[in-house]
């Protein structure tokens, strides 16, 4: 009879412990998605001034930029999936990208002191979001 107890007392803290370690994980990958969220919302609200500063110094196609704008405007409007943000994300960074490599054909831009610190800011930004997916990444 002892022994049958003990082995429902066991299974009983067993069970326990695999459930708060259940609980732990999930609060690790809530908080992962919420520091890439944290880390997007800074990057998006870097775009206004890129753009800007950008436009002052290019002929750059005004498609480009405007895309740009409006998928800052998407992706800070809220209501977005995980798979959504992901995939705007991906958009963004593209187009992004695309625009910093069209800026290796102005010189003053690159030599511009408030481009060369957004520029630096953006690849930081850049860096820590990358480095949260491959946290989320191992969590799952």
């Amino acid at each position: 009879m002892l022994v049958i107890i003990g082995l429902f007392v066991f299974l009983f803290i067993i069970g326990i412990v695999i459930y708060n370690s259940l609980i732990g994980k999930r609060n690790q990958v809530t908080n992962a998605f919420s520091a890439i969220d944290v880390m997007l919302k800074k990057r998006f609200d870097l775009i206004p001034n890129l753009v800007e500063v950008v436009k002052q110094y290019t002929n750059y196609e005004q498609s480009t930029l405007t895309k740009i704008v409006e998928l800052r405007a998407r992706a800070t409007s809220g209501n977005l999936t995980d798979e959504e943000k992901a995939s705007l994300d991906t958009e963004l960074s593209s187009a992004v990208k695309g625009l910093m490599v069209t800026v290796e054909n102005y010189p003053d831009l690159k030599a511009n002191t408030n481009f060369l610190n957004l520029q630096t800011t953006w690849t930081e930004s850049e860096e820590q979001i990358a480095a949260e997916e491959e946290e989320l990444i191992m969590l799952r």
